[in-house]
């Protein structure tokens, strides 16, 4: 795997992109293993995140996860025998064809960016677990809330979930104003924590209304905020 940091610079930056992620990190051949194990460090692993909003998701006629990765989300929402259509937006090569392997029966698979996702689609529910908002830059993240609030039924809502923006993530090696990077092997991460201030911003200038939001603990008492939004 090529990366466009050497293994020196592993220092907190501004000057990094989603798209720089995806090629220094989740393309990577090892990707799906560090992050199970980063899931299970984190108490994630077990799908606490989507026990917690279940009752208000089971009864959707579609869902859109963004960035499903592994399918930790998808497996869990199969568990609990959800009954919509299930529709996951991976951006990652790997991962998307992983998806296809292991869902194409049961879930409807998206090779795209979320920031270029180009369809006629509307969700009943979207969700963003596991700080996948963090995955953008600051500059990215209103974008990402834009193509959200365009995806969304009028009727519908979204969820996210994400890091506090005052803790410094397990994984990562370095947090610096709300600027973090994570370093596995030879691949780099880099993300920025939003606060609930930024959050309500984003949401207020895509049109969305923050109906709610409270911190949980995940089953490694790791604390963690998700946001409720409808247009």
């Amino acid at each position: 795997m090529e990366n466009d940091f050497s293994a020196t610079e592993h220092l907190v930056t501004d000057n990094w992109s989603n798209d720089l992620n995806q090629r220094q990190f989740y393309e990577y051949n090892l990707c799906e293993s560090i992050l199970r194990g980063y899931a299970a460090l984190g108490g994630l692993d077990t799908g606490c995140d989507i026990n917690l909003i279940f009752a208000d998701i089971k009864n959707s006629k579609n869902l859109l996860e963004i960035g499903a990765g592994y399918g930790r989300v998808i497996r869990k929402l199969l568990d609990l025998e959800f009954m919509g259509e299930i529709h996951a937006l991976e951006k990652s090569h790997t991962f998307y064809n992983n998806l296809q392997e292991k869902f194409a029966s049961q879930v409807t698979t998206h090779h795209a960016d979320i920031l270029h996702f180009d369809t006629q689609l509307k969700f009943s529910t979207i969700i963003s677990m596991w700080s996948g908002i963090s995955d953008f830059t600051k500059v990215e993240q209103q974008l990402f809330f834009n193509k959200l609030a365009s995806l969304l039924m009028e009727d519908g809502q979204i969820f996210m979930d994400t890091s506090l923006w005052n803790q410094k993530p397990l994984n990562a090696t370095e947090l610096a104003n709300q600027s973090y990077i994570i370093t596995a092997q030879d691949s780099i991460l880099h993300g920025y924590i939003p606060t609930s201030q930024e959050i309500e911003e984003y949401a207020a200038k895509a049109g969305l209304k923050l109906i709610r939001h409270f911190t949980y603990e995940t089953d490694a008492k790791r604390k963690r905020l998700m946001y409720v939004f409808s247009l």
